[in-house]
């Protein structure tokens, strides 16, 4: 087989980046490819790649629409137009045999260069609900893939369920390693809590609020997102906070015993895929589309996880439910190992190899 030339794309969290990365891994462990990346310059996606020099980076322009009719969606549709021609060169230079986009606004550029040059497409959503760009999208990409068997209504005709990739390094943590990284004790569950890649502070403050309270039955491991790490909780025992995971994550992935979480579906489906029963506190429409509500009641009705709205959680509700979620936590894992049995990234990486 010759070398083949893939072009991803996507950024702008973690969750963009990461599936992307995954479904790299693969293909390059299987076939001659030669994997490109379009992502902003001094971007999450950037500094990701860049730790991986097989993988050529190219950095273009773009600016995030606003869903409202705003004055600032003129300065987006000029940065849009010089995305779209910094993308169409870049793809001119490379020639790609496939473009794969994770979404968001980031990749809508070059999914539009890509229509226009008539390059064969793939796009992949996360959530249950399509994000602007990939609803921009769909109507350029020959197949959508989709993490939530819901999204396929809006893709009748070119969509397939095919989970998210996670890294296979995540299922590869050590206990041991753990603990030594953590210096949690041993006598007590782990709580661990996850705010995404960029941290939320709705539950840094609820959890540190309430961390007396916690830590009398569990050990708590807090990823609290860069820059908002609590120095003068550096002492307590039994709570243990980082800002960011990457080369570690597994390790503390290993060690956790059940989990509080934001919803964005890239962690939601690294925690299903762990096995790691989890009480899930999505981002409210104050600051987003819904898509984490979405992702959060998909779970809950598919009896894998607990859910809480911001405004239900307090003191004796967060408490009460925590103790719901422990009682329960082996039937929470035997449903969550039932769940899309297969390997999403494996899966990908065949679906790419039809169209060569």
């Amino acid at each position: 087989m010759n070398q083949k030339k893939i072009v991803f794309t996507g950024g702008g969290t973690a969750g963009h980046v990461m599936p992307n990365l995954s479904i790299m891994e693969k293909l390059v462990a299987k076939y001659p490819v030669q994997c490109h990346y379009i992502g902003l310059p001094d971007s999450i996606e950037q500094s990701i790649v860049a730790k991986h020099p097989w993988i050529l980076f190219h950095s273009i322009h773009s600016v995030k629409f606003d869903r409202s009719y705003s004055i600032t969606n003129i300065f987006a549709i000029y940065n849009l137009l010089r995305g779209v021609l910094e993308s169409k060169a870049i793809l001119q230079a490379i020639q790609p045999d496939l473009i794969f986009s994770k979404g968001s606004y980031v990749a809508f550029p070059v999914v539009v260069a890509g229509f226009l040059k008539h390059t064969p497409m793939i796009a992949h959503e996360s959530d249950v609900t399509p994000g602007l760009a990939n609803h921009w999208s769909s109507k350029m990409v020959g197949k959508v893939l989709t993490t939530f068997p819901e999204t396929t209504r809006y893709y009748p005709h070119k969509s397939e369920v095919v989970g998210t990739p996670i890294r296979s390094t995540l299922l590869k943590g050590n206990r041991d390693m753990g603990y030594k990284i953590t210096n949690l004790p041993q006598d007590k569950p782990i709580l661990m809590v996850i705010g995404g890649s960029q941290g939320s502070d709705f539950l840094n403050q609820t959890i540190r609020s309430l961390l007396p309270l916690l830590l009398k039955t569990y050990s708590v491991l807090h990823i609290c997102g860069k820059g908002k790490r609590e120095e003068t909780l550096q002492t307590v025992r039994g709570y243990y906070q980082v800002e960011f995971a990457m080369e570690e994550l597994p390790h503390l992935y290993a060690i956790a015993d059940v989990a509080i979480s934001r919803a964005g579906a890239n962690t939601m489906m690294e925690l299903i895929a762990l096995q790691k029963p989890t009480i899930f506190i999505p981002l409210t429409r104050k600051y987003s589309r819904g898509d984490q509500i979405a992702n959060a009641l998909s779970m809950e009705k598919n009896h894998l996880s607990l859910k809480m709205e911001e405004h239900e959680v307090n003191e004796s509700a967060l408490i009460k439910t925590l103790d719901q979620l422990w009682e329960n936590k082996e039937t929470y894992r035997q449903n969550m190992k039932q769940y899309l049995p297969f390997d999403s990234a494996e899966k990908i990486s065949d679906i790419i190899t039809t169209y060569w």
